[in-house]
């Protein structure tokens, strides 16, 4: 994995909850990964993992002895209270999350790190080098700015596209033309 936010380099262990924001595809759950097995601050620590794939029941995290909580995904806004009650009782929370970051600033007003990955388009313009495509930054931010910077929607684009184009632009212009998306905003 790239480490395009750059967090090899940063001090996490003072942090009581990390965010990672965005939509689906965009590198939330494969950060979360990286964390607890490449970075620093958590290799050596046990974590306790919560991947649930539905909105967070308090029984199941009341009995987490650990001090890092690792959950993948949050959904609700009941869940970001569920995150706060884990903090409050002495927990670090890293989580991957669909809600906005302004609900995340709601609930954690001070002892927050939040990143959103929805809208970060160096990722895209790495892996589209890395794919062999000659990207252009307008282009870049004209996909974000369509459809979020989603790995997902980037390998759709890039997978109904000529063989012998390697011009992201023109792979863009041609799914615009041919393809049809429809966007679905995630509600909980």
């Amino acid at each position: 994995m790239d480490d395009y936010l750059k967090l090899a380099g940063q001090s996490l262990r003072t942090d009581h909850t990390i965010i990672f924001t965005g939509p689906s595809g965009a590198g939330k759950s494969t950060y979360l990964n990286w964390l607890e097995e490449q970075h620093p601050a958590f290799v050596a620590e046990p974590v306790t993992h919560v991947w649930e794939g539905r909105p967070l029941q308090w029984p199941d995290l009341a009995h987490i002895e650990t001090q890092w909580v690792f959950v993948d995904e949050l959904l609700t806004m009941g869940d970001l209270l569920h995150v706060r009650r884990l903090v409050s009782r002495g927990h670090r929370v890293v989580a991957a999350s669909h809600l906005p970051v302004l609900a995340h600033r709601l609930i954690f007003p001070f002892s927050l790190r939040i990143f959103d990955l929805g809208r970060h388009t160096g990722k895209l313009a790495a892996e589209l080098t890395r794919s062999g495509f000659n990207a252009q930054p307008d282009d870049v931010h004209r996909f974000v700015s369509k459809h979020g910077a989603s790995f997902t929607a980037l390998r759709r684009v890039l997978d109904e596209c000529p063989p012998s184009e390697r011009r992201f632009g023109a792979a863009l212009n041609h799914f615009e033309r041919y393809c049809t998306v429809r966007t679905v905003r995630e509600t909980f």
